[in-house]
């Protein structure tokens, strides 16, 4: 499970916080299936926006909007939400670039 803004890596292959000055912080939450995701917090307090990623052994990670879980980056997301998206994420069959 993702806590956040705290998280731990109970769920996750690999857990990288970016420190971001016009932001804050970045999580990026990446898995062995060549997916990920980068969660940054809102200047809402609560909510975040989550992109999904696709990266190569966890190098030259880039957004994408062909994953089938999003076409764009999805905003105001409750903890739950993330969550949620995590799970859906690292269900995904292995990205191209894992082949």
């Amino acid at each position: 499970m993702i806590s956040l803004p705290n998280p731990t890596s109970t769920i996750m292959d690999e857990l990288v916080k970016v420190t971001l000055p016009e932001k804050g912080y970045q999580i990026r939450e990446l898995f062995t299936n060549g997916y990920g995701l980068s969660i940054i917090p809102e200047s809402y307090g609560d909510t975040f926006e989550v992109a999904v990623l696709v990266h190569i052994d966890g190098l030259h990670q880039h957004i994408t909007y062909e994953s089938g879980i999003t076409q764009d980056v999805i905003r105001f997301c409750t903890p739950e939400v993330v969550q949620s998206l995590a799970d859906r994420i690292q269900q995904l069959p292995s990205s191209e670039y894992t082949h």
